[in-house]
């Protein structure tokens, strides 16, 4: 539980610096995930969450 909790901080985490001026090469880096990964959770997580 508490590992499925952190992913989904870290997946929260990687697509607020998306939406900031942070180039998503170096969201990737930081997260050590692939940028199909990254576009994959953007695309099924980005619209989740409070407006």
């Amino acid at each position: 539980m508490k590992e499925e909790q952190d992913r989904e901080q870290q997946v929260a985490f990687a697509l607020r610096q998306g939406k900031s001026e942070t180039p998503r090469f170096e969201i990737v880096r930081r997260m050590q995930i692939g940028e199909a990964t990254f576009c994959r959770r953007k695309q099924k997580f980005d619209g989740l969450g409070p407006r």
